[in-house]
């Protein structure tokens, strides 16, 4: 009775572990389906003849069987397939198109002028809807147009004059780029971090390179910028070509260039994203950006000082690799021994107009020895302020704050009525100016010079390593 039971198992054991090779052999071969999944390419070649520009345009490695394209207005002539059949149309602007061996062929023309100073080929090639070219490269025969130069916003890998035609090569990663031609032979003159700068050849590129450039440099952009400064064709201003007139412009296209980098390189919130503004102008020493952002620069930069809005900024890039939001950039602002630095945090979400840089004091605050969780004491440029609005309402005085009539502060037979940042006040009917606003607005609520409330409401404050301590003193 063993012997059989024994072989059943035996059996059992043997139909078990083929079935998991098979599994494992199955979920292998999956597996290795996915890697070998290939990015969408395409090839494009363009041979230049008297009727115009001839076009071939190879996209391979697609995976659907049939396919939605789109087709440019300005393209003529066109054939589908490598038997070059007549293509068939659903609409005017899109066909659906069986996909042969992963890859589509199409043989077009594009119109083109006999003679020009300059020409601009946008939006020219068949596009796929919902899906992404992961790489271009075009392949170019020039036979007509072979006094002047060809770019695009890709890399020119290629160059060759030869006695009857020219050729180029250009490649980038994506979609087909814009194509210019002009009738001046174009060098390139300067490569300024990620920009490369192209000229006619008797120009001479004179521009200073921002330091920033040079700190940038191992930040890659998304996608470089070629800049060609002409006369021969009007001003075109695209992510990755520029056409500019002068070369003035170059240090706006370097700033920008900047902007980009950062907002690339530093992971803020959405709604944060315009504080890299406030970045970008420290780390070139000049207001550059969104109004509010150049104007918290000034702030910033007005209230720490150079060495410590270096240091700020130092600390930054070190959290280049994290995500960051306002907070975090309060945080890193080298604050006086107990307090916090509250600038970013609260600009971030006040739009209407700048919060001055301030330093809440950390310390725990006692009103007549009662731990008060409503007043705090900020220093700004040196200054110690404290909000005490508070601690008057506690003390019995009654207070009115109207928008257009000031702060009117009552008890008994104490009457003061202050103006926020404005130098004059009234006791009684009385009318006093001083030097400076005995009252001012930070975060929108009224603070006043921690001096003046003894002055004006005969408080004591006396300080301590771990609190602070304000009480009405006895007269």
């Amino acid at each position: 009775m063993k012997k059989p039971f024994f072989t059943f198992i035996l059996m059992l054991l043997i139909l078990t572990s083929s079935l998991i090779f098979w599994q494992w052999k199955g979920y292998s071969s999956s597996e290795d389906k996915v890697e070998e999944k290939l990015d969408i390419q395409q090839t494009i070649n363009i041979n230049h003849q008297k009727e115009g520009l001839f076009v071939e345009q190879i996209i391979s490695n697609i995976e659907e069987t049939s396919v939605k394209l789109s087709i440019p207005s300005q393209v003529i002539d066109i054939t589908c397939g490598f038997d070059q059949a007549k293509c068939e149309w659903t609409d005017q602007k899109e066909i659906q198109l069986a996909v042969d061996e992963g890859r589509l062929i199409f043989h077009y023309s594009l119109p083109i002028p006999q003679s020009a100073d300059s020409f601009l080929l946008n939006n020219w090639t068949v596009k796929l809807h919902n899906q992404s070219i992961a790489s271009t490269k075009i392949q170019l025969s020039e036979t007509q147009w072979r006094s002047g130069s060809w770019q695009a916003d890709a890399k020119l890998n290629g160059l060759k004059e030869m006695n009857l035609v020219d050729y180029y090569v250009f490649e980038k990663f994506g979609e087909a780029p814009l194509l210019y031609w002009q009738r001046e032979k174009l060098m390139k003159k300067k490569e300024i971090g990620q920009i490369a700068v192209y000229a006619e050849q008797d120009f001479n590129v004179q521009i200073n390179e921002i330091p920033a450039i040079h700190q940038l440099k191992d930040i890659q952009a998304e996608q470089p910028i070629k800049v060609i400064i002409t006369k021969l064709h009007k001003e075109i201003d695209t992510e990755t070509l520029k056409i500019i007139n002068s070369e003035k412009k170059l240090t706006s296209i370097q700033e920008e260039m900047v902007y980009q980098q950062l907002v690339q390189l530093f992971q803020f919130p959405k709604k944060e994203r315009w504080l890299v503004g406030v970045i970008t102008s420290s780390v070139l020493n000049k207001p550059v950006g969104e109004e509010k952002a150049q104007k918290m620069y000034l702030e910033l930069k007005d209230t720490l000082g150079k060495e410590q809005l270096s240091t700020w900024l130092d600390r930054v890039f070190e959290e280049k690799d994290n995500k960051i939001n306002s907070k975090t950039l309060d945080d890193l602002i080298e604050a006086p021994l107990g307090m916090n630095a509250k600038f970013f945090s609260v600009n971030a979400v006040n739009k209407d107009s700048i919060m001055p840089l301030t330093f809440i004091d950390a310390r725990d605050i006692y009103v007549n020895e009662n731990k008060s969780i409503n007043t705090n004491i900020v220093t700004h440029e040196g200054k110690k302020y404290i909000n005490f609005l508070p601690i008057l309402e506690e003390s019995g005085y009654q207070v009115t704050n109207k928008k257009n009539e000031g702060i009117l502060v009552e008890k008994e037979a104490v009457k003061y009525q202050f103006y926020p940042d404005k130098r004059i006040f009234l006791l009684g009917e009385k009318k006093y100016g001083m030097k400076e606003s005995p009252v001012v607005l930070f975060h929108n609520t009224a603070y006043i010079e921690l001096g003046l409330l003894n002055t004006f409401f005969n408080w004591t404050i006396l300080e301590e390593d771990s609190q602070i301590n304000i009480f009405q003193s006895v007269e």
